[in-house]
């Protein structure tokens, strides 16, 4: 019996238990359970556990049980079939233990607080940074948001009294690295409200290679060429100074021909840029080159600028740049305020533009636009190439009123949509939002190495990470991440480092209340499945006391003694 251990079945009624999550408002369990009768409570993971301990308030008449996850609870107390939940809710890693349960939601109120914080998770050695986000306030008192690096206080702005207020900081780092920006609210008096880290991980800028063909020369390639080669890029360039000759220039780059378009030199090459003029007077051989070059992933951008050149070039080329073929740049070009995509600053100079030439269909991304939403500047695929083009005209004019910002985010979205991709630069991403101690960080891998290895980092600290290929495309890994301390992370393959950060459990307090309540309420209404009728009673296996077999044993014993004394 030992052995087998002998169980039986037991039906016995369907109870309910009251959850306690992280946030849960003991005041509010109190009155709850003046006026219901529940058969338990659970407190649900070890940081709810250890704040009922920290609590001096806890009544000794609660008896309140600490659990792991709902799978032990379902293991271990399998009468509970409701579950009547307290706190923030759940998190996406506890779904796969809801499913057995009833639930019913006493959710705790979002604190006010940073309730949302935005910030791109690496941005390139020169880019500026936008930090985003939503910060709600109930007190009603006068408050300053600042945001500030470690030395010196960036930028403020006044917060609403009550309600949330958006926000919006930049800021441009001088050097490569991982930085600590802090963001934080302030009373009038100089007391901090709440306080928060903004990672941000600054890395080397991606070079590429140019090759610019010009018609004559202006001062808006002019500008564009000192821009490229001062950031590192690789230039060339050939202008046609009269009908015989051009001129050929090289930046960052060795001298070559550039007399014609051949495969093997597009091959050397991320990008070309080229005028309407340049792109009508291409040979017959030129064009056939550029098709191939394009097809194998050369990104091509178009300036319109010249209406009488532009008639000029064939309706299949339009066609493959995204302009109409009947469309013609008219010379009352009128200013408009551009809007770059993935850039939304307000106050922009306006500049020369046409504003009803491209069209915006499903095959093209709008790169930037004018007030009205009107396309701009556009990309589009061809093979595994891009073609670009933009009716934007003397964009040299920002770097020359001093916004400097707005000329590199106008070309730095051109040129990064139209490059040509690096198929074995391998590249990882962080899949989670809002990394934190103890709680499952997914993290992909992009890479054409058969059996790739990673290696988290984190000080002195190191782990391995086993990946798990996607079932449909072979170039994609994924694995999870369980970090054991805050800060800074750095995962590699051998060939390609990234770094993350993993914030504390007392950090983004209201980010995570938000992102918990509204997942807990997604779940429960749409998600989890229902059930027609709850059930009455409920199945519970229970072991049998194995003293009975004891004494069944020693009697059997006993009696094979008595026995043989009979007899003998």
């Amino acid at each position: 019996m030992l052995a087998l251990q002998p169980s039986r079945v037991l039906r016995v009624p369907a109870t309910e238990a009251v959850l306690l999550t992280e946030g849960f408002s003991l005041s509010r369990l109190t009155r709850f359970l003046d006026t219901a009768q529940v058969s338990h409570i659970f407190a649900l993971g070890p940081s709810v556990w250890q704040s009922l301990q920290d609590s001096a308030r806890v009544e000794h008449t609660l008896r309140i049980t600490p659990v792991p996850d709902l799978a032990f609870l379902h293991r271990h107390f399998p009468d509970v079939h409701k579950l009547i939940v307290f706190g923030w809710g759940f998190e996406h890693s506890d779904t796969t233990d809801l499913a057995p349960f009833d639930i019913s939601l006493l959710l705790a109120d979002v604190p006010s607080g940073f309730r949302w914080i935005s910030v791109p998770p690496s941005v390139s050695f020169g880019q500026p940074v936008f930090v985003r986000g939503l910060y709600y306030q109930a007190s009603g008192e006068a408050t300053m948001l600042c945001f500030a690096s470690a030395s010196q206080i960036l930028d403020s702005l006044p917060l609403q009294p009550i309600g949330n207020t958006r926000f919006e900081f930049s800021t441009t780092p001088k050097q490569t690295g991982q930085y600590l920006y802090t963001l934080f609210s302030r009373t009038a008096s100089g007391d901090t409200l709440w306080q928060e880290v903004v990672p941000i991980s600054v890395v080397p800028a991606d070079t590429i290679t140019v090759l610019l063909i010009e018609s004559a020369p202006n001062f808006e390639t002019r500008q564009l060429k000192a821009w490229l080669a001062a950031r590192g890029n690789h230039v060339a360039s050939r202008t046609t100074i009269s009908k015989e000759n051009t001129f050929s220039e090289f930046l960052n780059l060795s001298a070559r021909s550039l007399n014609a378009l051949t495969e093997t030199l597009l091959q050397d090459f991320d990008v070309l840029l080229l005028d309407a003029s340049s792109l009508a007077t291409l040979s017959a051989g030129e064009c056939i080159a550029l098709r191939r070059a394009i097809e194998n992933g050369l990104g091509v951008f178009l300036f319109l600028n010249d209406a009488a050149e532009l008639k000029r070039i064939s309706s299949e080329w339009l066609r493959l740049f995204g302009v109409p073929a009947a469309a013609t740049v008219p010379d009352d070009l009128h200013d408009a305020k551009v809007h770059i995509r993935d850039f939304p600053v307000s106050d922009v100079p306006p500049l020369p533009a046409v504003t009803a030439l491209l069209r915006s269909d499903g095959r093209s991304k709008v790169l930037a636009h004018d007030a009205a939403e009107r396309p701009l500047a556009i990309a589009k695929v061809h093979g595994l190439g891009h073609l670009g083009c933009s009716t934007v005209q003397d964009t040299y004019r920002w770097a020359l009123a001093g916004r400097s910002e707005l000329y590199a985010a106008y070309w730095s979205t051109i040129l990064k949509n139209l490059a040509r991709p690096n198929a074995t630069q391998p590249e990882w991403r962080l899949l989670t939002v809002l990394p934190v101690v103890d709680q499952p960080l997914m993290l992909e891998l992009r890479t054409l190495a058969p059996f790739p290895i990673s290696v988290v980092r984190a000080g002195t600290m190191q782990d391995s990470l086993f990946l798990i290929q996607d079932l449909h495309e072979p170039t994609i890994w994924r694995g999870t991440f369980w970090a054991r301390q805050a800060g800074w992370h750095a995962i590699s393959d051998g060939r390609y480092t990234m770094w993350f950060y993993v914030f504390d459990k007392t950090a983004r307090i209201a980010q995570r209340a938000l992102v918990r309540h509204a997942f807990t309420q997604h779940y429960t209404n749409f998600l989890r499945p229902q059930a027609h009728r709850p059930p009455q009673v409920v199945q519970r296996r229970v072991a049998l006391p194995l003293w009975p077999f004891l004494l069944l044993f020693v009697a059997a014993v006993g009696y094979l003694w008595a026995e043989r004394k009979v007899l003998f």
